[in-house]
């Protein structure tokens, strides 16, 4: 929550627990619509739709983490003998330096290994701001 005016007024603790469980793209666009709210009596129809939205934003990422498809990852690729720590890596770290031979699994497995990690887990790509 870093995009809003020092002079805009606080945003309730209520809706701002929300904003750790809803998916990057609502958490963006409730913020900048609450941001906006200089009225008090548009204010408060403002956090009402803030908090519905984002309540049906968590539920997406709810359904969304329960139907994600398994990842698998074949054993013939070289990249996969490193498999642990980039993932360990990957969850601990906002960039990661990743460097091997083509053909060695890069672009098809890092992916899946951001995923194993929680990456993309709110819609973000991996080392984004709100990742």
């Amino acid at each position: 929550m870093s995009r809003r005016p020092p002079d805009s007024p606080p945003i309730p603790p209520e809706i701002s627990a929300l904003f750790r469980e809803a998916l990057c793209r609502d958490r963006w666009a409730v913020e900048k619509e609450l941001s906006r709210a200089t009225r008090p009596g548009s204010r408060e129809k403002l956090l009402e739709n803030a908090s519905r939205r984002l309540a049906a934003s968590i539920a997406k990422r709810r359904r969304r983490a329960e139907h994600a498809p398994a990842l698998l990852f074949p054993q013939d690729l070289p990249i996969l003998e490193r498999k642990d720590e980039l993932v360990e890596a990957f969850s601990k770290h906002r960039v990661v330096v990743v460097t091997g031979e083509t053909g060695s699994g890069k672009g098809t497995q890092i992916p899946k290994m951001c995923l194993a990690a929680g990456r993309g887990e709110v819609g973000a790509l991996p080392g984004g701001e709100h990742a």
